[in-house]
């Protein structure tokens, strides 16, 4: 007789969960208790420890920015891990597994890696692209959004461990305004080294004040 082993398809993790929802522009947030979520392969759930504010989150608030809602906003958050779904634990971006307990911050997207345009090594146009603090809530995937108490991160999510000495204040804008900062000076010094040279930076936003520390760091002026 022939015993084939069955392995638990999902992980359902209950506890004191909520997310802050975005019904629409001049209206207040909700606060929805999610009760419980249903976490599956590759996939882990976060405990938020400091989410910031991105101008995008912003637009979309005041209505300059269309986003279907109901819809958790936020993608600049970070945060540790708390649970972890069946089988084989996420990697991180560098090849570390990912453990329960581990501070992380994570990519704002996630794409399919399996559509023509994912095979054309064009993640960012995946045919299924979902983006965190970005898609209206869906029931599975409350906590999509960093303005929450968790968030519950999907297979494929670039994920990065951090140092427990790095202050949250630093970490969450990692996700988007940092990266979008450092992407444009790598691309700029692709062109210039920034050591020696004037910067000229429009804008004191967040992305703004990120590039001139970047900048000044690389020895800009």
């Amino acid at each position: 007789m022939t015993v084939a082993a069955t392995v638990r398809p999902t992980a359902r993790v209950s506890g004191d969960m909520y997310a802050l929802a975005f019904r629409g522009t001049g209206l207040p947030f909700e606060q929805i208790a999610v009760p419980d979520v249903v976490l599956h392969h590759g996939e882990a759930l976060v405990a938020i420890e400091l989410a910031t504010i991105c101008g995008s989150d912003l637009h979309t608030i005041d209505g300059a920015r269309h986003a279907d809602t109901p819809l958790v906003l936020g993608h600049e958050q970070v945060g540790r891990v708390v649970a972890l779904g069946p089988g084989r634990a996420p990697r991180t971006v560098d090849g570390r597994a990912v453990t329960v307990g581990m501070r992380v911050v994570w990519g704002v997207a996630v794409d399919c890696g399996r559509c023509r345009y994912c095979r054309l090594g064009l993640p960012q146009k995946c045919a299924t692209l979902r983006k965190y603090g970005h898609e209206r809530m869906q029931r599975g995937w409350e906590l999509s959004g960093g303005f929450a108490s968790h968030a519950h991160l999907l297979a494929r999510t670039p994920i990065v461990a951090v140092a427990e000495d790095l202050p949250a204040t630093v970490l969450a804008p990692a996700s988007c305004a940092t990266a979008t900062v450092m992407a444009a000076l790598a691309a700029a010094e692709g062109i210039r080294r920034l050591a020696g040279s004037v910067v000229a930076i429009s804008g004191c936003g967040m992305l703004g004040l990120t590039a001139i520390a970047a900048a000044a760091a690389r020895g800009a002026t």
